[in-house]
């Protein structure tokens, strides 16, 4: 029984450093947090929503292959102020017909978030949603580009 306890601590203490790891600032990087395809996973399902709850710079990896399991699901929702989210040239994409599905949602509440330098496509809702209450919204800039395309089946306005 005592071996098996300490092996559990040593697995538990193993995750906490990879979590750690991963979810702490990149210094190469100037401090910012890099959201790979793993981050869509939530308990061993894909395609579950990442949820940005603090100010920094965050930065995608990869070109995302969304694949929502249900309908009225966000993939990226943004919900602090002093963000900046940047795709790296990358695709956040949906990938399958599940209805009434956003690419990015910033609730709102909050100022001073941008979107740049990549695509937001085919998502089945709207690529990208901006609640009221929000102020300072930047979607792309002079230096890079956003490009929202083929999204808006099955919209309600």
């Amino acid at each position: 029984m005592n071996y098996i306890f300490r092996t559990l601590l040593t697995l538990c203490a193993l995750m906490t450093s990879a979590f750690a790891a991963e979810h702490a600032s990149c210094r190469d990087c100037n401090d910012t947090f890099i959201i790979t395809k793993e981050h869509f996973c939530h308990h061993g399902k894909e395609s579950g929503t990442v949820v940005i709850t603090k100010p920094g710079n965050y930065c995608l990896a990869d070109t995302i292959h969304w694949c929502p399991k249900k309908c009225h699901k966000t993939a990226i929702v943004i919900d602090a102020s002093n963000v900046t989210l940047d795709l790296s040239g990358h695709e956040l994409k949906q990938v399958n017909s599940r209805g009434r599905c956003s690419g990015i949602l910033v609730i709102s509440g909050h100022d001073t978030v941008k979107i740049v330098n990549g695509a937001v496509r085919d998502f089945t809702q709207l690529g990208i949603v901006v609640e009221g209450g929000t102020s300072n919204i930047f979607l792309g800039s002079d230096d890079s580009f956003l490009k929202v395309t083929g999204c808006g089946y099955g919209s309600t306005f």
